[in-house]
């Protein structure tokens, strides 16, 4: 440990007095990490971070199509979603919500809400546990019971400023009175949408004879050993049912189960793929000029290397020290990259498409950062062998006998730049390649 805090001061001290090279490393290294790290941002919250609900990955949401009129996940009829419901052997829980504006009438003015209208075991099904009161109970669905109502946690703060006596409290949406049974916890959102008030969902008997009418998004739990195959199977006998038994409304539907994560995700997924291989390719770039910089500035410490071993350091300590300085570079500059990171985490969420559903929980957490530290690792490695390498090839006795560099040492020091040059000979020809910012090789 302490031979390694010798090297790192050791690196310091070399770069005060000679801080170009590190400085346009530092630069390059910063622009590579921050551009992957942003992008791992993305790519964390779509397919590593876990949904915010119970048993997320086994939630489906079920919607009509008509594949005949190219139409696909058209939302359910209350009619439809009562007959699912009452299919005990294939769905362990099932809910439904429909969202609508409604007009938050105060004595002072009005404002108009996005609200839900949700199936009581809707919150249940999503695992859902209010911080103050409680959430819907079964029997309020019904319409004598149905006058009761949740708020986000944002809502409650941003009119009730966070008191907790507003459980009891009644507000008025369209005319109507609902009191104020419970408060969603902090960040809870239903799926993509944007409600702040939730309230019963209780269809009327009109609504249930009018099964054309498709208002309702519909999420599920499969039971236990239900397959993807099986559940698909089931669902194309209940649309065949539903069309026989009302042709009018339900003629060439069916019923369609998409994961809870994909319906999250959108088509996101391929395009987030293509931004990896992109920002990768920049990082590769920045390796490549990063260790043509430190071969050339090598050659200017040939000297020095060759009076290290003369002295008695081993070829072994000697590439230990280079290899130190060019992780603790890397370091630095995924340090950074990190920050970079935060700072263009905006721009890079901007470019999603409009499908993208989980941008508000693109961050920088702890894996982000675990990703950042792997990377600046592995960066300083790699750009760090070939200057590593290259030293060992040092000629001792015509490096302390001359201060210029030898053509022995030349020679040896173009085949390990060619090393990286011929990796990299494809990205170098990338308009994203600046001729001008690769040392001049001797």
């Amino acid at each position: 440990m302490r031979d390694v805090v010798q090297d790192i001061r050791y690196s310091l001290r070399t770069w005060l007095h000679a801080p170009f090279a590190p400085s346009v490393a530092l630069l390059a290294l910063c622009l590579g990490i921050g551009a992957n790290t942003a992008v791992f941002s993305v790519f964390n919250a779509i397919l590593i971070r876990p949904l915010p609900y119970k048993d997320a990955e086994r939630l489906v949401v079920l919607w009509e199509n008509k594949l005949s009129k190219g139409m696909r996940q058209q939302p359910v009829s209350a009619a439809d979603f009562r007959d699912l419901a009452q299919d005990h052997q294939l769905f362990e829980r099932i809910g439904a919500f429909q969202t609508q504006s409604a007009a938050l009438m105060t004595s002072a003015m009005a404002e108009q809400v996005d609200i839900a209208a949700v199936s009581p075991s809707i919150f249940e099904l999503l695992g859902m546990q209010t911080a103050v009161g409680r959430t819907f109970a079964a029997e309020e669905d019904q319409p004598a019971n149905n006058s009761v109502a949740i708020l986000s946690n944002g809502f409650w703060r941003r009119r009730f400023g966070g008191n907790r006596n507003a459980v009891g409290m009644a507000i008025r949406l369209d005319s109507k009175s609902y009191t104020i049974i419970g408060i969603a916890p902090p960040g809870f959102r239903l799926l993509d949408t944007a409600s702040e008030v939730w309230i019963p969902y209780t269809p009327g008997p009109a609504q249930l004879r009018r099964r054309g009418l498709r208002t309702l998004t519909v999420i599920a739990r499969p039971k236990s050993g239900v397959t993807k195959y099986r559940l698909n199977n089931e669902l194309r006998a209940i649309a065949q049912t539903l069309a026989q038994d009302y042709p009018d409304s339900n003629a060439g539907y069916g019923f369609e189960a998409i994961a809870l994560r994909d319906q999250m995700t959108g088509d996101l997924r391929p395009t987030l793929w293509a931004l990896t291989g992109a920002v990768t390719f920049v990082l590769l770039i920045a390796c490549a000029n990063v260790a043509n910089l430190l071969l050339a500035r090598a050659g200017d410490r040939e000297k020095e290397i060759a009076l290290r071993a003369a002295l008695g350091a081993n070829p072994a300590r000697i590439m230990r020290q280079l290899l130190t300085e060019s992780i603790l570079l890397a370091s630095i500059g995924g340090a950074l990259g990190l920050g970079l990171a935060q700072a263009i985490l905006p721009l890079v969420l901007n470019l999603a498409p409009a499908t993208f559903l989980r941008g508000r929980e693109v961050s920088v957490d702890w894996r982000v950062a675990l990703f950042a530290l792997c990377a600046s690792l592995l960066t300083g490695i790699l750009f760090g062998l070939a200057p590593a390498f290259s030293a060992l090839k040092v000629d001792l006795n015509f490096a302390l006998k001359s201060s210029g560099r030898s053509s022995t040492g030349n020679r040896g020091r173009s085949k390990l730049r060619a090393w990286p040059d011929c990796w990299f000979a494809a990205l170098c020809a990338s308009p994203m390649y600046s001729p001008a910012s690769a040392p001049t090789m001797s």
